[in-house]
């Protein structure tokens, strides 16, 4: 799961002739090296499903990972997020919401280890009752969004942090169970920003995407 602008600027840069390679999906967050390796990535880019429509607030895609992939993922403790723990935010209510993300404002590239030190964030957004009139961008019945102001929490980096990087990246929603125990739930991908507002969309629509696979 990642950002459609960032599908269309990886095209742009194959059209104008550049030759990437060496892909890999980078789960040092969760595994870091020497005990951890990166797990090589085979992609076709015409695979990924991707939508991104500036005016209407769409930027997200999906990246269909091979089986083999999956499985290296898996042994390094990253599992997939199942049906389970996914919940719809138009039916169910939520005490808090969190984007999370690795935002581009802190990655530190070291060029002689060839590594990039990046920090996980997870960021306390505010809900919002409905779209609020100031947004900028059109509103679309079909595909509702949900709003929310991310909320400052004392520190000053974070408070004023662009979520550049974080676009396209999960938005989760936490709960107070009945019996007292703390719940988290998927509840949609971040999909708009407003950086002057400090504020986000996000959208929840189980099979969105039709990914088109290479035999079909």
């Amino acid at each position: 799961m990642t950002a459609g602008h960032v599908i269309e600027d990886i095209r742009e840069l194959v059209r104008l002739g550049h030759d990437l390679y060496d892909w890999y999906v980078d789960d040092s967050p969760i595994q870091r090296p020497p005990e951890g390796l990166p797990v090589p990535l085979s992609w076709d880019i015409e695979s990924v499903g991707h939508l991104h429509n500036e005016a209407k607030g769409f930027d997200f895609a999906l990246i269909p990972l091979a089986p083999l992939e999956q499985a290296a993922l898996e042994s390094n403790k990253v599992r997939p997020i199942t049906e389970v723990e996914i919940a719809d935010p138009y039916a169910e209510d939520f005490d808090r919401w969190y984007l999370l993300g690795l935002p581009d404002a802190t990655a530190r590239p070291d060029h002689q280890r060839q590594v990039v030190a990046k920090n996980f964030f997870g960021l306390p957004v505010d809900p919002l009752p409905r779209r609020p009139e100031w947004w900028d961008t059109e509103s679309n019945p079909e595909f509702e969004m949900k709003y929310g102001m991310l909320m400052p929490i004392g520190d000053e980096d974070i408070d004023g942090l662009d979520i550049a990087g974080m676009s396209g990246g999960p938005i989760i929603g936490l709960r107070e169970t009945e019996d007292g125990t703390g719940e988290w739930k998927v509840i949609g991908i971040q999909s708009g920003w407003m950086k002057g507002r400090r504020a986000i969309s996000f959208f929840f629509r189980q099979g969105s995407f039709r990914l088109r696979w290479q035999d079909d």
